[in-house]
């Protein structure tokens, strides 16, 4: 029902109240997806390391806590240990975490203005992860922000008005849209044009 932090309350109550070790992981499992959830990084990030050290954590459990653990890392701007932690979830998910951990490795690269190396980890999002239409259209965001950067108006255009014109969800389209309007009215002010 997506009724995060009211599941938040019954896992909180179920870890500290439970009785045997089975139910208190339970309470755990559900704490550190609540905040997730949430984007309450800060909060589950304790959690989430507690979680790692627990005895029956399953393959889910590591991947959801390596991910609370890397976007904490990431909102505090510790880039490179997130893309560490991300990593983790990168060797052993092919799945949706996976295209998130890479999508937000490349966006960490970004946000260090290491666009070779964002430019790599966004094609592979688009290369490896083709079953998950939102990483695969903002990593092509991700290309054209890059493209933006390097002051190359011409592809960060090509590329936000196919997004724009493409994408199925409507905030990515209209995010397309007004970044494609920025990339004229740059390439306007700029005077060049960079193929």
């Amino acid at each position: 029902m997506k009724m995060y932090d009211s599941a938040q309350f019954y896992f909180q109550t179920l870890y500290e109240q439970a009785s045997d070790n089975e139910n208190r992981l339970e309470g755990l499992r559900g704490l550190v997806r609540s905040y997730y959830q949430q984007g309450s990084y800060e909060h589950a990030k304790e959690k989430a390391d507690e979680l790692l050290k627990s005895k029956g954590v399953s393959a889910d459990d590591k991947i959801i806590s390596w991910m609370v653990l890397a976007k904490s890392q990431q909102s505090e701007g510790h880039f490179d240990s997130a893309v560490l932690t991300y990593k983790n979830i990168i060797l052993v998910s092919k799945s949706f975490w996976g295209g998130e951990a890479r999508y937000e490795s490349a966006s960490c690269y970004f946000q260090q203005k290491k666009f070779k190396l964002s430019e790599k980890l966004a094609m592979s999002v688009i290369n490896e992860t083709g079953s998950y239409d939102v990483w695969v259209t903002k990593a092509y965001l991700l290309l054209g922000d890059i493209f933006m950067e390097q002051r190359d108006y011409f592809n960060a255009k090509a590329t936000y008005e196919s997004i724009s014109k493409n994408a199925t969800d409507p905030v990515i389209k209209e995010e397309a849209q007004r970044k494609y309007n920025d990339a004229v009215l740059m390439e306007s002010r700029n005077g060049k044009l960079k193929n």
